[in-house]
């Protein structure tokens, strides 16, 4: 039988196919990848991805076989059973064999009946591959508390070790892949340990540690466990205060955090959150802003922020530490509204919310948070934007000078805002003013919101701006 010979022979054997004649429909064998992380027995269930009706174990004939281990037929998983040699991932890191799937063929030329056949086959190659499993102790750069995702609340714990010196990782980089790294003598009231929080690999955590989070930010792995800090007694509230007290499209909304505690002042290190909104903001003017406060003079903390889906997520923590202690502002929330969700009315809210608050102290514990949201009413029938055909804006993108022809508008006040939401034009405009020339030349690269103030509303038109 041609089929017990090797893979050439084989070969010759199909240019049979073409004499027989089929009953029940052509079986496709496809040649299949394993990956082993251990030198150990593995299942292979190479019919998965075959084509054809009631495949069976029972088809399947070994042509080549495997140089580094041993195949056999498992009829109980209906799979084939490979179990490598004892070098197999020590020396030998691959391997690979050729099995033929077995056809049934209509015999009733012949007599009648069906019967299978070797005259009629298909031929796969099964490559299988050593892998290293998946170092749980390695470094993800960016992914500081190891919890599976590198994001806001990974700058919280470089803020606690922010200043400590320990083992550097050998060849290490910031690209997101797994790093070897030995455990530092310190850990965050855990097991997570302080080499985590060394994202660069120098051995020394700073504030350029922050890098690789934003690098990888979103960026995830697999992991079995996920190390927790302990909580601490401390209690805090952290609100939400909208400033506007209702908005409208094309509104720049202010929104202030607040930090008090549970008798007063509040003893604080590190804050990380997300806050989610139900609105639409122009896009590239969703910020927070964190700004001289009680938590930070602007020199002893380090910041992060970054906009995900209908959220914006963002962290501050000190570097000192010291723990920071007093009430009141300590971050600003500031955007430009486009427009509602979907499905939204005129007796709907903007509502902001916090969600996954977590505030730290410097020995590396949490702390309980009571967070609590705001919303003011959204303003559908006022401030909208106005067709007017005549309002033009040049050039697009803008270099050093914009040109606003005004048109029929009768606007009273032009005002340019800012990623942030901060106004960085304005003037007073009249009848007599056809055409504005504002000088931008030191204006940054980015998106800004051009706001014409009129008696029926706010005329808002997005300008890029390009150095």
């Amino acid at each position: 039988m041609c089929i017990r010979f090797v893979h050439q022979v084989v070969l010759s054997c199909l240019l049979l196919i073409g004499t027989v004649q089929f009953a029940f429909g052509q079986r496709w064998a496809v040649d299949d990848t394993f990956y082993l992380y251990e030198n150990a027995p593995i299942q292979l269930h190479i019919l998965s991805n075959d084509e054809g009706a009631d495949l069976s174990i029972l088809d399947v004939e070994i042509a080549d076989y495997p140089l580094r281990g041993s195949v056999t037929k498992n009829f109980t998983c209906n799979c084939l059973l490979y179990t490598p040699f004892f070098n197999f991932g020590v020396t030998d890191f691959d391997d690979s064999f050729t099995y033929l799937l077995n056809e049934e063929v209509d015999a009733s030329a012949n007599g009648g009946g069906v019967e299978i056949t070797s005259l009629s086959t298909n031929v796969a190659t099964v490559f299988l591959f050593f892998m290293e499993a998946e170092c749980e102790e390695c470094v993800w750069p960016g992914d500081v508390n190891a919890d599976g995702i590198c994001n806001a609340w990974d700058l919280l714990p470089i803020g606690i070790s922010h200043g400590t010196y320990g083992y550097a990782r050998p060849d290490a980089t910031i690209l997101w892949e797994g790093q070897e790294a030995t455990d530092w003598t310190y850990s965050f009231g855990g097991d997570l340990n302080y080499k985590h929080a060394d994202c660069n690999g120098d051995g020394y955590i700073n504030s350029n540690d922050a890098n690789a989070i934003i690098e990888n930010y979103g960026m995830t792995h697999a992991v079995s466990t996920v190390p927790e800090m302990p909580y601490d007694s401390g209690d805090l509230t952290i609100t939400l205060e909208i400033v506007n007290s209702s908005v409208s499209i094309g509104d720049t909304v202010v929104t202030n955090i607040m930090v008090s505690g549970a008798d007063g002042d509040a003893d604080l290190y590190g804050l990380a959150f997300s806050i989610s909104y139900n609105i639409i903001p122009y896009e590239g003017t969703m910020n927070v802003n964190f700004p001289e406060s009680f938590l930070s003079n602007g020199e002893n903390t380090i910041s992060i922020q970054r906009v995900v889906d209908n959220t914006i997520e963002a962290a501050i923590t000190r570097t000192n530490s010291e723990f920071a202690n007093g009430t009141g502002l300590i971050g600003v929330v500031s955007f430009v509204m486009e427009d509602v969700l979907a499905g939204k009315n005129t007796e709907e809210n903007l509502s902001l919310v916090f969600n996954n608050v977590t505030a730290t102290t410097p020995g590396g514990t949490k702390m309980i948070v009571t967070p609590q949201g705001a919303e003011v009413d959204i303003v559908l029938d006022q401030n909208t934007p106005i067709e007017t055909p005549n309002f033009k804006v040049y050039p697009i993108p803008a270099k050093n000078q914009l040109n606003v022809h005004l048109g029929n508008t009768n606007a009273y006040l032009l005002t340019i805002l800012n990623n942030a939401g901060q106004t960085v034009y304005s003037s007073p405009l009249s009848d007599f003013t056809p055409e504005m020339n504002i000088d931008i030349q030191n204006f940054s690269t980015g998106i800004y919101i051009l706001q014409l103030h009129t008696n029926q509303g706010i005329i808002t038109q997005k300008v890029p701006v390009l150095k």
